[in-house]
């Protein structure tokens, strides 16, 4: 995906952002700064929501959201994940560890061992693995 087709996606799950999607397109002369755009529409409003941890529902489709973007994005957009949107909610530890709670292991492993070996941005502090349910024996 570009960062237009991902931009386009999170006002499809966040349609309240659409204005702000227009308005950036306004501001910036019909073009997408995607590190600026993704910064104040992804970090801010979850780093807040990590915080406080109080709306874990839309903390889910942020981080649902952004193991997207890593995955599925293009070299730009997941230049986006590593360089704006990780380096930022790992400024604060509880808020990153709690960030880690919401994520998959496919994507706490990529942080673990590719993405704070090679960013000096971001803290030596790796994520724990998320532990699997155990299923009910009968």
């Amino acid at each position: 995906m570009t960062k237009e087709e991902v931009a386009v996606k999170l006002t499809e799950l966040f349609p309240e952002k659409a204005p702000a999607l227009a308005q950036h397109y306004d501001d910036y002369d019909g073009q997408l700064l995607a590190h600026v755009f993704f910064a104040d529409e992804v970090n801010e409003p979850l780093f807040v929501l990590l915080q406080s941890n109080c709306d874990q529902k839309t903390i889910q489709t942020y981080c649902a959201f952004i193991e997207d973007m890593y995955f599925h994005g293009d070299e730009d957009v997941k230049n986006v994940v590593e360089v704006t949107i990780l380096e930022r909610l790992s400024d604060e530890e509880p808020v990153w560890f709690r960030f880690g709670s919401y994520l998959t292991n496919q994507l706490i492993r990529e942080i673990n061992t590719v993405l704070i070996p090679q960013n000096t941005m971001l803290p030596v502090l790796p994520l724990p693995y998320r532990r699997r349910r155990e299923k009910k024996r009968k």
